[in-house]
């Protein structure tokens, strides 16, 4: 880990949802079942709206803030899919593949949470909540979403 700014940790936060739209992306082309690739083209969706939405947090963002320093910035790579979730594909269990998924977003708010309990000032804080909170409100709407391909 090394220093940061926070603008650099939401860069980061953003290049790694864009990176799992990416991987998601390239799984449903590969897919020969109709409803997973649905799954995995609404999870890529999914993602890229997230990049968005930090991308825009950025630019809404006080450039006071987005210019702090931080100690202890997470350095965690993107990881490829797995052999057990190429298993899980070819199996088709969409309960299995979204809590893949679910996993990665819990990585993001513990993350957050940790870089908001090490934060030494409130405006840094509040930020670091916020985008807890973003990542825990596109967690519920993913899982919520999902069902929708299990009822189809």
């Amino acid at each position: 880990m090394r220093f940061k700014t926070v603008n650099e940790i939401l860069d980061w936060t953003a290049d790694f949802h864009g990176r799992l739209a990416v991987l998601f992306d390239a799984a449903a082309e590969e897919h020969e079942r109709q409803r997973i690739r649905m799954l995995l083209d609404y999870i890529a969706d999914h993602e890229t709206r997230v990049r968005y939405s930090l991308e825009n947090f950025e630019v809404d963002g006080a450039d006071r803030l987005l210019a702090t320093w931080f100690d202890k910035a997470p350095e965690i790579e993107l990881p490829e899919i797995p052999e057990n979730l190429s298993a899980l594909l070819e199996a088709g269990r969409i309960d299995a593949i979204v809590e893949y998924v679910v996993a990665f977003h819990d990585q993001m708010i513990d993350i957050y949470t940790n870089l908001r309990d090490q934060a030494n000032n409130e405006s840094i804080e509040a930020v670091f909540d916020s985008l807890a909170e973003i990542e825990h409100n596109e967690k519920i709407k993913l899982v919520r979403d999902a069902q929708l391909f299990k009822d189809v």
